[in-house]
């Protein structure tokens, strides 16, 4: 469901779904009326989630194609985008191990590509939320259950080369 707000009402603006199973949309970001990236996740029909991206030009909503992570669900949650030409969405996947890790994608203007991520542990890793300030400085924070499968907080930044875990304080044990 997409709604668009003119000033006065909100009212519902046609957006393409993925199948004909459940499909979400976790984020948005716009840098201009005529240009949004919305991100999410689809039910594939064959017991998985894949990455949902709608692309706003101003008059429709499209599909546009996003890589996965292995054969096993995907999903984006948050994005941010600075250009036309840059935007980052992170979420998680799961891997063939059955343990959900990290997900970091990246826009260059013409396709999304997945970008390297560390994650804390071999043990679940999830990215929820992300803000960017510029091209070259992001952080995108999450969690992590540690090896007694107690939840930890995770964050990560992104120096415009590479991610890297950044130490967070948790309360209690």
């Amino acid at each position: 469901l997409v709604e668009s707000w003119n000033g006065a009402t909100w009212s519902i603006v046609p957006s393409p779904n993925e199948g004909t199973k459940n499909n979400e949309l976790n984020d948005v970001s716009c840098i201009s009326p005529t240009w949004c990236e919305a991100v999410g996740d689809y039910d594939n029909g064959r017991g998985a989630t894949e990455n949902l991206v709608d692309s706003w030009n101003g008059t429709t909503w499209s599909i546009v194609p996003s890589p996965e992570q292995g054969t096993n669900s995907n999903s984006l949650d948050n994005v941010t985008c600075m250009s036309t030409t840059w935007c980052t969405a992170v979420g998680n996947f799961v891997n063939s191990g059955g343990v959900t890790q990290s997900l970091v994608e990246s826009w260059n203007g013409a396709t999304w590509s997945i970008v390297p991520t560390p994650d804390e542990g071999a043990h679940s890793n999830f990215l929820d939320n992300l803000s960017c300030d510029s091209t070259t400085w992001c952080v995108a924070a999450g969690y992590f259950y540690n090896g007694s499968a107690v939840t930890q907080t995770l964050v990560e930044s992104w120096n415009g080369a590479t991610w890297s875990i950044v130490p967070t304080p948790n309360r209690g044990t």
